[in-house]
């Protein structure tokens, strides 16, 4: 069993390698899947999380390793943005990044924890008001979007911040080379135009 257990491990180990190795020469579809990747495996862990706590409430050690994975998750879609390469830092994977982030998030308490956990809250009182059994469903919806929310603005804040600072100028590597296209002969030499048609 260690055995098999120690294959696998080397061979996720060997992926994780070509994965990154792609990365750094700019694989077409290595960047984009990562992002898409990181962005789906967060917003699985947040469903995770909702299951668990579900029927056994919420702690604060478990709440931390949904947040962890959360978090995790979150780190492959930006450096799938950000990893050194040709094309780290780029606004077409900044905003890739940025949009399947936000779309989660958005719909996910939009269409989830706020609307759920208003309806487990009217459906959880008593007919004199007082709440019944409230706690364990309510707050496994609400903090299971609360690790996916605090996940995303991580994320977000990480590209916003790196992207900037790994993105490479093509107009300042082109600026490097000769004078600058609109210069004309007369401007290299140091002479006017008048110095042109004084010979005649």
């Amino acid at each position: 069993m260690d055995g098999r257990l120690r294959d696998r491990l080397r061979t996720f180990y060997e992926f994780c390698l070509d994965v990154f190795d792609d990365l750094r020469h700019d694989g077409v579809p290595a960047r984009e899947v990562l992002v898409l990747v990181g962005a789906v495996a967060q917003w699985l862990c947040a469903v995770a999380g909702l299951v668990y706590f579900w029927p056994r409430g919420v702690t604060l050690s478990t709440y931390a390793v949904v947040q962890a994975a959360c978090v995790g998750c979150q780190a492959l879609a930006v450096a799938g943005v950000v990893w050194p390469g040709r094309r780290a830092g780029s606004r077409d994977l900044a905003g890739l990044q940025q949009g399947l982030t936000l779309n989660v998030l958005l719909c996910t308490w939009l269409l989830g924890v706020l609307p759920v956990g208003g309806f487990l809250m009217l459906t959880s009182l008593e007919p004199d008001g007082s709440p019944a059994g409230l706690g364990t469903p309510v707050e496994a919806v609400f903090w299971s979007g609360t690790a996916l929310m605090l996940g995303s603005i991580a994320g977000l804040i990480s590209v916003v911040v790196l992207a900037d600072r790994v993105r490479r100028s093509d107009a300042g590597e082109g600026s490097a080379d000769g004078p600058s296209m609109g210069a004309s002969p007369s401007e290299d030499d140091g002479h006017g135009s008048g110095s042109w048609s004084g010979d005649d």
